[in-house]
């Protein structure tokens, strides 16, 4: 048996509390009391009471798999790594079932389940997994870029759900970022999971897209005087070349227009203290997934 409280129940349903103790009260609901008087609702009856009234729902779009897809979900939210949840993701992908996973971000985000966590245990992960089965020759090339665009379909979906206004801090100027992929980085999804979270921080973002050369991106922090400049490296990329790249950025600068340099993506293997940042005005971060991203966002730019 798995039981909800009204909260969760009203959540599931899109509804007012009020209305399932109601439903409740009325034996339209079937419920349980706790030792302390508190309702709880088997999420069978749930689910069948929304069908029956024909209510939506966030679980009926999974069928079957509604039970573990709201067991994984709460997993989630508890900060585990749901790898259960992961593994139908991927599943899913594979099936040409996109549609599902839209509907499992929207029901994270109803948890209040953190972006950044839902992108790093779920959506890297599963990127991660389509990668290495490419690899060994599990699909075609066909395969990887339908479900990369499956991912990136998915994300479209979150932002057409977000604020679209930037916000200022504590009465500042709204802060602006530019966002892109590197030069010849045709895999956006990482940018596009950058370019969500600083929305969700407020910021006004530019973004560029796939494949940005470095002047163009020194180009539109100039004209918009943004703060900051966040890239994708999806693809492998060496050491030298990781330095490269922070080599022309930083000679294209402007000493009036200072901003932040943060790097991102698998195709990253540096730590900071090696890239030749200095003397500069630009700070030089890289990052490993949006977690550590997203703290540091907090830490440095939510002051």
């Amino acid at each position: 048996m798995n039981l909800v409280s009204t909260r969760q129940a009203a959540t599931l349903l899109g509804v007012h509390e009020s209305s399932i103790k109601r439903w409740c009260n009325a034996d339209d609901l079937p419920c349980s009391h706790t030792a302390g008087g508190h309702r709880r609702i088997d999420l069978t009856d749930v689910l069948s009471f929304a069908e029956s009234q024909n209510l939506e729902c966030s679980l009926l779009p999974f069928g079957n798999d509604a039970l573990m897809v709201w067991n994984g979900a709460n997993e989630l939210r508890l900060g585990r790594h749901a790898d259960v949840l992961a593994v139908k993701m991927k599943d899913w992908l594979l099936h040409a079932e996109s549609s599902k996973l839209a509907a499992l971000m929207q029901l994270c985000r109803s948890l209040d389940i953190p972006y950044a966590r839902m992108f790093d245990r779920l959506i890297a992960r599963v990127m991660a997994d389509i990668g290495e089965a490419w690899a060994r020759g599990a699909f075609e090339i066909g395969d990887e870029h339908r479900i990369s665009e499956s991912l990136m379909d998915v994300l479209y979906s979150l932002l057409a759900g977000m604020p679209q206004t930037a916000t200022s801090n504590n009465g500042q100027r709204v802060r602006t970022a530019i966002v892109g992929c590197a030069p010849m980085e045709d895999h956006a999804t990482g940018a596009m999971m950058v370019r969500i979270l600083l929305m969700d921080r407020g910021w006004k973002v530019i973004y560029l897209g796939r494949n940005v050369p470095e002047e163009d991106l020194i180009l539109y922090q100039r004209r918009h005087r943004a703060e900051l400049v966040a890239v994708s490296m999806s693809s492998q990329r060496s050491n030298s070349e990781v330095r490269e790249f922070v080599r022309n950025v930083i000679s294209m600068r402007r000493e009036d227009a200072p901003f932040d340099l943060a790097i991102g993506g698998s195709g990253v293997n540096l730590v900071t203290d090696q890239v030749p940042a200095r003397p500069s005005p630009i700070i030089v971060r890289t990052f490993e997934d949006s977690e550590s991203f997203d703290d540091w966002l907090e830490m440095r730019h939510d002051k």
